[in-house]
């Protein structure tokens, strides 16, 4: 048994920072460590969604924005709640031109991000089965530039 510690400890290492959240069983454990997340940043936050309804997230990400961090929302469709996010400061709302987008990325301070296969929505967060990815690994923004070159802003 002892002989197996130092392969466990490697193995926890390699990829102990990677989070699978099974949705819907685990939507509140994945929805605290997001507005926990939210709430501590301090410099970026970035959101690629096809639409964004949640009001649990909306509270904690203008609460970041107002501890000084900044806010870009890059969606496809601005029903909701991004047209009420545009008012804030510190607060960047774009629309997504071109290829349809299915999934959302969000990335907090260039050290979390999550992979999520569906917008995000209160409602399909609670009802349909996903399988969600978070990781603590430093995001290379490199890889989400083209969505940004592909948005313009909403307020321009």
């Amino acid at each position: 048994m002892i002989k197996l510690l130092p392969l466990l400890l490697m193995f926890s290492l390699g990829y102990g920072e990677n989070f699978i959240y099974l949705l819907p069983d685990q939507n509140t454990v994945l929805i605290h460590k997001l507005k926990t997340m939210f709430k501590h940043s301090r410099h970026k936050i970035l959101i690629i969604t096809p639409s964004f309804h949640h009001e649990a997230l909306k509270r904690s990400l203008i609460e970041g924005t107002n501890k000084g961090a900044r806010l870009t929302l890059i969606v496809r469709s601005l029903d909701g709640d991004p047209l009420s996010l545009a008012q804030y400061e510190r607060i960047d709302v774009r629309v997504l031109h071109g290829r349809e987008i299915q999934g959302s990325i969000i990335a907090v301070d260039g050290h979390f991000s999550c992979l999520i296969p569906a917008p995000i929505d209160a409602e399909l967060l609670m009802k349909h089965a996903s399988l969600i990815q978070c990781s603590e690994q430093t995001l290379d923004e490199a890889l989400l530039s083209p969505f940004i070159k592909r948005s313009r802003p909403y307020l321009q």
